[in-house]
């Protein structure tokens, strides 16, 4: 029996219910708070007014994270397509650039329908926060040219915020490109290091950028942080082809750190069938380069090891949550518009959204939030029997962090309140 059957089964055996201490929301009626339920909380924590015209435009699926009660990170969608990654700190609104290319804010013009840049994805690591994505770099003030060599046209960012002292570092990958380097999540290394994944698209490479291709091999970068700032420590990818011949997207997938195996969701191409696959740390580390151009070329690569069918009924708009917890869990947005809890072939379904929802893990507890009608929406679900624990709706439209926090903007003309919000036990 192979090594990825035996996991198989082990994991198969562990997938029992589990009793725990459950987080309960209040209702809430628009724009007001009612007495939470015993044991809960939903509790604003800031509020202050936004200084930039965003009037017309609205958040993107992708969501974002809150780094502060004053200052949080998220993705605009300036129109009917196009995205722009934002800080908001004070109220003040800047486009998130690599630190060496300076500011650019406070309140820049925002224009519509224009593709400039994304935020993929966040995690927590620690007393940090890190998150990440692209810019579309072309040379023409105030975005900088491109910092890797194969950009075509996008370069990638880390974002690195420490809640301890409050420093934010915004630090460009210099090597790879959009189509394998966009930040899917992080996790602790071996050492003092954190691992940063990227997320790629089989096939293994596009050639659309002239005489020269870029490679969807999803790539790892070792980073370090310490007082001397962020050193890139070592570089390698994860092919979109795993061990049993399964084609990969892995673009917005999050993965997690169990011991020594690296756990990753993956869509099998050209299905709706969301798949678990693994890889082991001690792989990732043999196969790493110091030469940062490896994310170009796609080499050297580690093989995904399958693990199992979470469902196949999956759909990409909303970013999946991963978490372990005697078993693996995986909660996700349907093809049918319902929100599902599930292990390995089989789940429970949580409730129907009618629009793409953010869905996150915390506390034992299962976040469903959704924007509808200016109004946005957070339930949440005990995530091992499906029951509902409770609900709040506010008016305005927002998203919500992996560290329980919300953001709700009253709207987003200038002027407007935005609120920030966290649920606690």
């Amino acid at each position: 029996m192979n090594r990825g059957r035996r996991l198989f089964l082990k994991l198969i055996a562990s997938l029992t219910i589990a009793g725990f201490g459950y987080y309960v929301v209040s209702r809430v009626i628009p724009g007001a708070l009612m007495r939470p339920y015993e044991g809960s909380k939903f509790i604003k924590v800031n509020s202050f007014n936004l200084l930039d015209n965003l009037s017309s435009f609205s958040i993107s699926a992708n969501g974002g994270v809150v780094l502060n009660e004053r200052k949080f990170v998220f993705q605009l969608l300036p129109g009917s397509s196009g995205d722009y990654a934002l800080l908001v700190d004070d109220g003040n609104v800047y486009l998130l650039l690599p630190m060496e290319y300076g500011q650019v804010g406070p309140n820049p013009v925002i224009r519509p329908n224009v593709d400039l840049s994304n935020i993929t994805g966040s995690s927590t690591i620690g007393d940090f926060t890190a998150f990440g994505g692209g810019v579309v770099c072309y040379g023409k003030p105030p975005i900088p040219p491109p910092w890797s060599p194969c950009a075509c046209p996008c370069s990638t960012y880390i974002g690195l915020y420490n809640r301890v002292n409050g420093d934010l570092g915004i630090y460009g990958v210099p090597g790879g490109s959009c189509d394998n380097g966009n930040f899917t999540f992080a996790v602790n290394g071996v050492g003092n290091d954190i691992l940063v994944f990227g997320g790629g698209n089989y096939p293994a490479q596009s050639c659309e950028c002239g005489q020269w291709c870029v490679t969807h091999r999803s790539g790892v970068t070792s980073i370090i942080n310490n007082s001397n700032g962020l050193t890139f420590a070592g570089f390698t990818n994860i092919n979109v082809v795993d061990d049993h011949g399964f084609k990969l997207w892995r673009y917005r997938m999050p993965g997690i750190r169990s011991g020594s195996n690296i756990i990753m969701l993956a869509q099998q191409a050209n299905t709706s069938n969301l798949l678990v696959e693994y890889v082991d740390l001690s792989e990732l580390y043999s196969s790493m380069s110091n030469n940062p151009n490896a994310l170009c070329s796609g080499e050297p690569y580690v093989t995904p090891h399958y693990y199992g069918m979470v469902g196949d009924d999956f759909s990409p708009d909303a970013i999946p949550s991963i978490w372990i917890s005697n078993g693996i869990h995986v909660t996700y947005h349907t093809i049918d518009g319902y929100v599902k809890v599930s292990g390995l072939n089989e789940g429970v379904k949580l409730v129907s959204v009618p629009t793409t929802p953010f869905i996150k893990f915390i506390n034992d507890t299962i976040y469903v939030a959704y924007n509808y009608n200016n109004v946005f929406t957070v339930t949440a679900f005990n995530p091992y029997n499906g029951d509902k624990l409770g609900e709040v709706s506010v008016n305005g439209i927002g998203f919500i962090d992996q560290n329980g926090y919300a953001v709700v903007f009253s709207n987003l003309n200038i002027g407007s309140p935005i609120h920030i919000f966290r649920v606690t036990s």
